[in-house]
């Protein structure tokens, strides 16, 4: 079981059963991400904020680096993710999955994977990992936003861009941006965000 934090919805005069599970990134914890739902501010959302389940440096982690293999460990915060999502309360239907860096890997790595319907894909600054069984797969149902600062010095943008080709071509459907910033997350990415969270909500 991992650990969380809940932020319920902001009051206001429209009402939603949307949830959103936010991921963390290597090393944070889910406090980092309590000032990231207030500058969303979208009326009606609740939140959920994760822990990864593996302690690094003064944070978490949920997989670890190379030179060893992640992807045990990425099956392994599947399932603990999942569990997530069948006890937060509402259909995965209504449920956005949203992750930075780490946890943007993860977001996409969920839906891939497990071919749940969710209402969105959230991946910050992610690394996508391009192995067979993912592009053996198409992915029509998955609806995700993705975007990656250009300045990005942990993980290369065209790694990422290339990535999203590949997902485009397995006929996700995706909205791809890119902005001047490195690996972080900067208020105009939190406003378009936004945007694309009011289209499905």
């Amino acid at each position: 079981m991992l650990n969380y934090i809940d932020i319920a919805a902001a009051p206001g005069p429209f009402i939603s059963d949307k949830v959103m599970i936010i991921m963390h990134g290597r090393g944070d914890v889910k406090e980092s991400f309590i000032p990231f739902c207030r500058e969303l501010n979208m009326t009606g959302m609740s939140y959920r904020l994760l822990d990864a389940p593996e302690a690094y440096s003064f944070g978490y982690s949920w997989y670890p680096l190379p030179p060893e293999l992640p992807f045990q460990a990425i099956s392994h915060s599947i399932e603990l993710i999942m569990e997530q999502v069948k006890n937060v309360g509402v259909k995965s239907e209504n449920i956005f999955l949203c992750g930075f860096s780490q946890g943007g890997a993860l977001a996409l790595e969920v839906a891939m994977q497990t071919k749940q319907k969710f209402a969105g894909i959230i991946a910050l600054s992610p690394r996508i990992f391009l192995r067979k069984e993912i592009l053996d797969s198409s992915y029509e149902s998955i609806d995700a936003y993705i975007a990656h600062g250009i300045h990005d010095d942990m993980i290369p943008f065209e790694e990422t861009f290339n990535g999203v080709n590949e997902l485009k071509k397995r006929q996700m459907k995706l909205k791809f941006s890119k902005f001047e910033m490195g690996h972080e997350i900067d208020i105009l990415e939190v406003l378009e965000l936004r945007d694309w969270l009011n289209e499905r909500i």
